[in-house]
Parts: structure tokens; C-alpha cells; sequence
């Protein structure tokens, strides 16, 4: 009985203290814990002798042995896909309000800069700046999703593509969709690679 006691609060307290963080450490610390209750349970009951009373009377109506380990198992298996299932949904919303506190760390670095700055997806804007929104003259909500050559156009009369992928040199002139008729501004482009595919910073 001190084995299993010294043995089940050794391994708890080894689940608890072990470091968080990622679905790696908590499956390893769940694993842990629940050593410590089946190392509990089993050692302690090998200090236990049961002996049958072969004259007493089994009611007719008590469940089968082997009926009632099935429904055992059954109920633990139940239980431990349970807790499971909630440490995984635990993980995933804690890896989704990570990526939301990201994104919006990203978004107010890009709004305090002094330049307009659109992710594009080809040619469609993904997402903007506030400062590309103030000098488009439109809010944020319409400048996001539309087509940057509706925006942006290139000095000279060459193409979008070419433009683009010459500002990944150097600055080029072009002219923007300003609230007041066409803004005259310098390009700049660069390549970003994002879980979703790559994309352009414009």
C-alpha cells in the first residue's frame, strides 16, 4: 500500500510539473497521470487477498462477470476518449487564439507604417493597410478582396505583372486609384510566403 501511494503521487506530481505547451507535452503529461492511477490502483490491490465466499447466494439478477468487465471497459474507453477529445479541442483553440493574437500584431505593425501596403493573391488584395485604404478614399472592408488592377496602374502602359515583378528590384512608377483621380506613387514588391501559398506585399 506505501508502494502504491509513494508510486501514484511520484508519477501525478511528474504530470503536473511537466512543462505545457503544445499537444506533444499535454498528450505526454495525460499519459503520466493516467500511469498514476492504473500504478495506484494495481499496486495497491496487490496488497489485497480476496477470498470468496463459495456458500453465499448469488441473486439471479446480477450481471454476468463478463458482461459487466465489457461494460467497464466500455465506460473507461468512453471516459478516456472523452478527455481526449477535450484536450485536443483545448489545444486547437489555444493554436487558433495564438494565430488570431499574430495576425493582429501584424496588422497594427502594418498600420503603424507610413505606406500603403496590400497581400495580394495574384491579383486580388487579400489584405491592406489602413494608410492603402486612406489613399484609395475607400474604407478597409472594400479594399480587401478587390482586384488590384483596379487600383494600381502602371506608368507607360505596360502590363500589372510586369510592373510587379520589376518592383521586386527596384521602386517603379505607377499611379493609384486616389479618392481625387490618380495618385502618382513609387511600387515596391516583394515575395511572402504564408501557410495559405505565397503571396505578394505590394
Amino acid at each position: 500500500v506505501a508502494i502504491s501511494v509513494a508510486l501514484g503521487a511520484a508519477l501525478a506530481a511528474m504530470a503536473f510539473a511537466a512543462p505545457q505547451g503544445g499537444v506533444p507535452r499535454l498528450l505526454g503529461r495525460s499519459a503520466t497521470l493516467a500511469a498514476a492511477i492504473v500504478v495506484l490502483h494495481f499496486t495497491g490491490m496487490g496488497a489485497a487477498t480476496v477470498l470468496p465466499d463459495g456458500a453465499a447466494a448469488v441473486p439471479a439478477a446480477v450481471l454476468d462477470r463478463r458482461w459487466l468487465a465489457a461494460l467497464i471497459a466500455a465506460v473507461a474507453a468512453a471516459g478516456l476518449l472523452a478527455a481526449l477529445l477535450a484536450a485536443l479541442v483545448e489545444a486547437r483553440l489555444a493554436l487558433a487564439a495564438s494565430a488570431a493574437e499574430a495576425a493582429r500584431r501584424l496588422r497594427e505593425l502594418a498600420d503603424a507604417t507610413f505606406e500603403g501596403i496590400a497581400i495580394c493573391d495574384g491579383f486580388r488584395i487579400a489584405e491592406a493597410n489602413q494608410q492603402l485604404a486612406e489613399l484609395l478614399g475607400r474604407p478597409r472592408e472594400a479594399v480587401v478582396g478587390a482586384a488590384i488592377t483596379d487600383v494600381l496602374w502602371p506608368a507607360g502602359g505596360s502590363d500589372l505583372a510586369a510592373l510587379l515583378a520589376e518592383a521586386r528590384t527596384r521602386p517603379v512608377a505607377a499611379a493609384l486609384a486616389g479618392a481625387d483621380g490618380p495618385l502618382p506613387i513609387e511600387v515596391r514588391a516583394r515575395r511572402l510566403e504564408t501557410p495559405e501559398g505565397p503571396r505578394a506585399v505590394v
